[in-house]
């Protein structure tokens, strides 16, 4: 028993210290979401030392290689990478390139920076969850922490609201990446408004997402989908300190 007591929890230790993550970069090497990406890698990180382990593969959104990249368990770039160099040849090669435009650390820097991916424009920290407490602005982080120490209490009006990057007319471009207008409701010719309800959370992400009033034919569920899949607001604010705040937006299906 205490054999399998002790390889249970050497389980859990190394299932919380790594965590594969796909993650998403626009042109400019920031950290965005999948719909306004130009590349992304898939690798693993150690999320308490917060360095790379084992292969990192990089990718266009079309799939094809750009860069594969080794590192030891202590995050040193290690033995043989792969590369696609200006003509699309595929290089494999010991000797790294002395070319910083490949930005071969640039998720490790925005970790370890913090306020760079906290500043990010269009991001979902919630698809990062072991290295979510790392990437939120240190003062947002604080003021949160002051309100989940007290009891729970989700505002509905606050002095300053949450914002969407970008405003709202730039949220409905961003819903209509992931609504889609269901088939039945369309065999059917169902129109109408899906009324969703959702908390935005002292970090500015989304939480308690529910429709209130539905038109159904699978337009409720596509209403909810899109805006689980909505990046993080701008948190609102009640006498300095993030706070949840509830919302409600009309979605039209026509």
């Amino acid at each position: 028993m205490k054999v399998f007591i002790a390889l249970l929890l050497l389980f859990n230790m190394v299932s919380v210290a790594f965590s594969q993550y796909t993650i998403y970069y626009n042109e400019r090497g920031e950290i965005t979401l999948p719909e306004l990406a130009t590349h992304y890698r898939i690798a693993k990180v150690n999320v308490v030392d917060k360095h790379f382990v084992g292969k990192v593969l990089e990718y266009r959104m079309d799939s094809s290689l750009i860069l594969e990249i080794n590192y030891d368990d202590k995050g040193f770039k290690k033995g043989e990478f792969r590369y696609v160099n200006n003509i699309g040849e595929t290089i494999s090669t010991d000797h790294w390139p002395s070319s910083s435009s490949l930005q071969l650390d640039s998720l490790l820097s925005i970790i370890n920076k913090k306020k760079e991916f906290a500043k990010a424009t269009y991001i979902r920290r919630n698809d990062y969850p072991d290295l979510k407490p790392l990437l939120i602005d240190k003062y947002v982080a604080e003021t949160t922490a002051i309100i989940e120490n007290e009891e729970r209490v989700v505002f509905v009006i606050v002095e300053d609201p949450p914002q969407f990057p970008g405003g709202m007319n730039k949220f409905a471009e961003m819903l209509g990446y992931y609504l889609v207008y269901p088939n039945e409701a369309l065999d059917k010719k169902i129109t109408g408004k899906v009324y969703v309800q959702f908390v935005i959370n002292g970090d500015g992400t989304t939480s308690d997402v529910k429709v209130l009033k539905g038109i159904g034919a699978g337009c409720d569920e596509a209403a909810e989908y899109a805006v689980r899949k909505m990046p993080d607001w701008r948190p609102g604010y009640q006498r300095g300190k993030a706070v949840p705040v509830k919302m409600v937006i009309p979605i039209t299906f026509n």
